[in-house]
């Protein structure tokens, strides 16, 4: 099956990187070079949009877990969204989403996004931890 993934760059940093087809030993370099790619840019939050993805290996969540530990070190965010139910078992069975937050849709996380930045920005108030924490999520 062939595999490529479009990139969608948003205002204030947000890169979104759409993969199609599945992530698995043979496509996962393909998706790494352009998750290397935009991460040389001034980037805020990268959200990887899973509605094309159907089959994930464990090199590819290995990928994935590696990405949002580097974008951790950059002071940058990591999403996913439109994970199918198969995915989202993956990440599951690795215990991975218990630790995340979750979102149903890219409109929810845009939502969340825009009250905490008009929050601080307009109130002058500072994030509480429980918002800290809740800025490391992943969109079903």
């Amino acid at each position: 099956m062939e595999f490529e993934v479009s990139i969608i760059r948003k205002g204030s940093g947000v890169i979104i990187l759409l993969p199609a087809g599945p992530i698995n030993e043979t496509t996962c370099s393909v998706l790494e070079k352009q998750i290397d790619s935009v991460m040389d840019e001034k980037i805020s939050t990268l959200v990887l949009d899973m509605n094309g993805v159907r089959f994930m290996s464990s090199v590819g969540v290995g990928l994935i877990n590696s990405t949002k530990n580097k974008l951790k070190a950059k002071n940058a965010e990591f999403a996913m969204t439109n994970l199918q139910p198969a995915i989202k078992k993956v990440f599951e069975i690795m215990s991975l989403l218990p630790t995340l937050n979750v979102f149903e849709s890219v409109e929810e996380l845009d939502d969340y996004l825009g009250r905490i930045q008009r929050r601080v920005s307009h109130e002058g108030t500072s994030l509480s931890t429980a918002e800290v924490r809740a800025m490391n999520f992943i969109i079903l």
